[in-house]
């Protein structure tokens, strides 16, 4: 069986879980929720093989991340949901400085590598080793949360002939 067939099997199994636990939930509409579900399946298939990822789909947590009173689901461990959360949380409160990167700590590799896997975060480039999330979630968040509002309320020092440079250079204005 090719590896493609084992995780749309997998897939089947986890999307089977969120239809019982969420009945009446248009899962198309939440954007990239199925894509996100896969890959993440896809991502535990390579990582560990399949008898893990077998278990993931069967046992996980099924997770809401939640901001702003949007929601979207994507599988992920518990461990790698609250990692999320701490960068989403950082981001919001201190995106302008940095782009809301947070220094590595070794002890949430596997964190890492899973919601880097999920297109929801990046190695940042810079000389210490650090991660951020990715733009498109940043311009999601900005774009969401009215962030340039709530920033220049608390931050406008941080402002360059009055814009952040993190909003210009995530906007692409």
């Amino acid at each position: 069986m090719m590896k493609r067939d084992l995780v749309d099997e997998l897939y089947k199994i986890a999307y089977k879980r969120y239809r019982e636990k969420y009945p009446n939930k248009d899962f198309a509409s939440i954007p990239n929720f199925l894509d996100s579900l896969w890959f993440s399946i896809e991502g535990e298939l390579n990582r560990n093989g399949y008898d893990a990822a077998r278990k993931y789909v069967e046992k996980a947590r099924l997770n809401r991340i939640k901001v702003n009173g949007k929601i979207g689901g994507i599988i992920m461990t518990e461990k790698a949901q609250k990692l999320f959360e701490k960068f989403l949380k950082e981001y919001c409160n201190s995106g302008y400085i940095y782009s809301g990167m947070m220094l590595y700590e070794p002890r949430h590799i596997r964190e890492y590598r899973e919601l880097e896997e999920l297109g929801l975060i990046q190695k940042r480039n810079c000389e210490g080793f650090a991660y951020e999330l990715t733009e498109r979630e940043r311009y999601k968040l900005i774009t969401d949360n009215n962030l340039e509002e709530l920033w220049k309320k608390k931050a406008g020092c941080f402002m360059v002939n009055g814009k952040f440079e993190e909003i210009e250079k995530v906007m692409k204005r």
